[in-house]
């Protein structure tokens, strides 16, 4: 995997291991940014042109949506995502990346190789910016809570579920 360029945005717990990994492999292509700020991250996600989502399995991860990955997607990237639940389930639903067993680095390298295709590649990248601008954004998101509570109130939820005290 020499020929790509790989980046790790952001701190971590395992932040000495990784750095001591990629000094010991003499792992060129490899870069720890450490913290940076969000618009500098923003940076290094327009310069890519896949983003990875590598979370290994776990109740989080399987229940919960990474920002990283909505990111990535409003950025026009193809996504690659361990097979978390959540994430996954996103990625396949939408068709906007490709999917490897969490903690399997070759599965990880044969999901990037398949990227070397161009059209697959921008094909995943416009299917992710599309989903975010239509589905995946707060004003969506809003919108959708503002039905919820119209419903709820439609339905006399509000009223019939009241405190004796409020009443």
């Amino acid at each position: 995997m020499e020929q790509y360029h790989f980046v790790i945005i952001g701190e971590s717990r395992e932040q000495a291991y990784l750095q001591q990994l990629v000094a010991e492999n003499n792992l060129t292509n490899v870069e720890l940014t450490g913290y940076i700020p969000f618009e500098k991250a923003a940076s290094y996600i327009m310069a890519s042109k896949i983003g990875l989502c590598p979370f290994l399995r776990n109740l989080h991860h399987d229940t919960t949506y990474s920002n990283k990955m909505f990111q990535y997607m409003a950025y026009g990237k193809a996504v690659i995502a361990s097979d978390c639940s959540a994430q996954a389930n996103i990625v396949r639903k939408e068709e906007c990346g490709l999917i490897f067993e969490a903690g399997n680095a070759a599965d990880l390298a044969k999901q990037i190789l398949k990227l070397n295709d161009k059209q697959l590649l921008d094909k995943y990248g416009k299917i992710g910016l599309d989903t975010v601008n239509r589905k995946y954004n707060t004003k969506v998101g809003h919108q959708e809570l503002i039905r919820l509570y119209q419903s709820l109130n439609n339905n006399h939820f509000i009223e019939k579920h009241q405190p004796d005290a409020i009443q």
